[in-house]
């Protein structure tokens, strides 16, 4: 879940997209990693409902698809950053592929000791949910903007101390998780129109108009080509 998916995904860009939109193939592998990426903030949500709703409780799918998601980020940022470095004549690091372990163990280490410390203040300290919304809301924006600010010297992923800082006090407070779950809910309401308006505003549609078919195509074609290849993949491994 932290890297297969994506990496099928940008196999299947590399395959497709040199054909259908005259790139070279270090261009497609690059369109490959922006694709490959998933969105945090769709994942994140969808997850939790289900894990509200009872499904895939047995075996913990959301968790899992939720702590992949974070990693496969770090991983298509890695890659991209390669591919980039490559592009622009610098050459490719394998030490870059380094930074991907390691920016998982931080983002957990962090997150399990800022999960830890807000939990002993909050039992000592009795206040209103909503305040320890709010600083959990704050504690969160600090390791995000920790994540542009450490990165440079050691790699860090402030999404996965994010989630990992959660997990934290559902499994050392579950009564105050438990709580604060539906503040927290009735926040991203509001919340997720304000972030999509704003990805929204971002796009350009002049350029969306006049990207083709072949763009569409793309966006079809290559995840389920990956999916393809994924599942060839785990067939072969059934075998063997």
């Amino acid at each position: 879940m932290c890297f297969v998916p994506a990496t099928f995904e940008i196999i299947g860009v590399v395959l497709l997209a040199p054909p259908l939109l005259g790139i070279s193939y270090l261009e497609a592998a690059i369109l490959g990693t922006i694709l490959g990426a998933v969105s945090p903030a769709v994942v994140v949500p969808k997850m939790i409902h289900l894990i509200e709703s009872g499904y895939g409780k047995k075996h913990s799918i959301p968790q899992l698809v939720m702590a992949g998601a974070s990693a496969d980020d770090i991983y298509n940022i890695v890659l991209f950053t390669s591919f980039m470095g490559i592009y622009a004549g610098q050459g490719f690091s394998p030490a870059a592929m380094l930074e991907i372990p390691v920016s998982i163990l931080t983002g957990i280490m962090v997150g399990i000791i800022a999960g830890l410390v807000l939990v002993r203040i909050f039992r000592r300290l009795h206040i209103r949910d909503t305040i320890k919304v709010l600083v959990i809301l704050g504690m969160s924006f600090l390791m995000v903007s920790l994540q542009d600010s450490i990165s440079p010297f050691v790699p860090f992923s402030g999404l996965l101390a994010v989630m990992t800082l959660g997990g934290t006090i559902l499994k050392s407070y579950e009564v105050l998780a438990r709580r604060i779950s539906g503040k927290f809910s009735k926040i991203w309401v509001a919340a997720e129109l304000v972030l999509f308006d704003l990805v929204g505003a971002e796009v350009d549609i002049r350029y969306a108009a006049g990207a083709g078919l072949a763009v569409v195509a793309i966006l079809i074609s290559a995840p389920l080509g990956a999916i393809g290849i994924e599942k060839t993949y785990h067939r072969l491994l059934e075998r063997a």
